[in-house]
């Protein structure tokens, strides 16, 4: 139940600074001394009420309305091609790491989740 003594609402917005949603605080939400830790891309103030065929912004420490402009959806192959690609990254990070500690069997390891990984996509 929301206790106004006990919790805390704040705004979250994107790396774009668009609202996404409300988020109540509670006391794991505290610091030692009473003050409240705000997560990460959230703030205290209110947004003001939203208005047709606009989204509200966080900007400069304030809200504003931005027209709002539909994103293009993303076709199965791009979403597949992106999955690719940051899987790629990962294993090359991970191979860097291991080759940086001398550990032959992560080496090993990742050089094989690196050929799993061009087998499934077809990317021999």
């Amino acid at each position: 139940m929301f206790n106004i003594k006990e919790n805390k609402v704040v705004y979250q917005y994107d790396a774009e600074g668009v609202l996404l949603k409300a988020v109540v605080l509670d006391a794991t939400d505290r610091a030692d001394n009473g003050d409240w830790i705000y997560p990460t891309r959230t703030t205290p103030v209110v947004p003001p009420l939203s208005k047709k065929g606009y989204e509200l912004v966080w900007k400069n420490g304030a809200w504003q309305y931005r027209k709002y402009i539909p994103k293009p959806l993303k076709t199965d192959e791009q979403i597949a091609k992106e999955e690719y690609e940051s899987m790629q990254n990962e294993c090359i990070n991970n191979l860097n790491v291991a080759m940086l500690r001398n550990d032959e069997k992560a080496v090993a390891s990742v050089r094989q989740d690196y050929a799993d990984l061009q087998e499934y996509y077809g990317e021999n």
